[in-house]
């Protein structure tokens, strides 16, 4: 029996083990969680990201050349939930309870075994079942923003850049808010004509609709059915350059929307937080090499700079 996330697991558990008890002639399944995540280490560095805005009015400060959001990724990146941490002690206790616990992250793999002293005969690395070889060629592969076709583009040409999220996910809608708040206005100015910025995602809220901007190159669409229309966009004639923007401050696990950029062919700009656990570092004559498809930045100025050099390779 397969228990999507730990909430998951302590609600209904009890029940399966009481209606598959010997006593009730029944063989005892084996409880297996899906962790998709860890709740608590989530939980835990919003918490950080939410108190940095507060004290700096990040968000509600009408100057764009305000503090950087990104200022509070190294304390985020800190972070380690306490015993104190009632999320935490509820996932310890679920994962106790489960005969395997499958987890997405090998950083959350090793957190786990390291940190809270799990067996790690109960735990099992399940990276969205990609496996390492084909995780390496894709990100060989993404060395500029053109790969999508054998034709090139001028550095010049337009490049569209791409946000994807469910926004009932908070990570997702704060990262939507950053790019229409600080990234958008200072990469437009940057950007070849025509460039735009296209942010997609079920149950977007109003205050999203209503940034958007199509003589500023901004346009939110909401939900979309087919992620072709997102990394794809069969209807873009002129075959503009594409890549995705992920400036996630705050999450855990691994973020498809980066999994899902790359299986399109499409490079990512992301922080450290976005492309935790999915660096892929392997071996070669010249001693270990890191790789990741696409650029990472820790601080806004950065971000956009990783974003413009992308949208200038030709």
């Amino acid at each position: 029996i397969i228990f999507d996330r730990f909430y998951a697991e302590e609600a209904f558990s009890f029940a399966f083990l009481e209606a598959y008890h010997p006593n009730n002639n029944g063989a005892t399944p084996a409880m297996v969680l899906d962790m998709q995540d860890m709740h608590s280490l989530r939980s835990g560095r919003q918490s950080i990201v939410k108190e940095f805005d507060k004290r700096y009015n990040t968000m509600d400060d009408n100057d764009e050349d305000s503090v950087d959001p990104f200022s509070s990724m190294n304390h985020v990146l800190e972070h380690i939930p306490s015993a104190e941490d009632p999320h935490l002690l509820r996932e310890l206790a679920s994962i106790h309870r489960s005969d395997l616990t499958l987890v997405c992250s090998p950083f959350e793999l090793e957190l786990l075994q390291s940190k809270y002293s799990i067996a790690t005969e109960k735990l099992c690395l399940a990276p969205f079942f990609v496996d390492q070889k084909t995780l390496l060629k894709s990100n060989n592969n993404m060395t500029s923003a053109s790969f999508q076709s054998e034709e090139k583009h001028a550095d010049d040409s337009p490049t569209n850049f791409v946000f994807c999220g469910g926004f009932k996910h908070a990570p997702n809608l704060d990262a939507a808010r950053l790019l229409i708040r600080f990234i958008w206005p200072k990469l437009h100015r940057r950007l070849s004509p025509g460039s735009a910025l296209h942010i997609y995602g079920a149950h977007c809220p109003s205050e999203l609709y209503q940034a958007s901007d199509p003589k500023g190159g901004l346009y939110v669409h909401g939900y979309t059915p087919n992620l072709e229309d997102v990394f794809v966009c069969q209807n873009d004639e002129k075959k503009h350059k594409r890549i995705l923007l992920a400036p996630l401050r705050y999450g855990a696990g691994i973020k498809g929307k980066i999994i899902n950029a790359w299986s399109f062919g499409m490079p990512v700009v992301t922080t450290p937080i976005g492309s935790e656990g999915i660096i892929v570092d392997y071996k070669s004559d010249d001693g270990g090499i890191s790789c990741f498809g696409g650029g990472i930045a820790s601080t806004l100025d950065d971000f956009c700079e990783e974003a413009v050099a992308l949208s200038m390779d030709s």
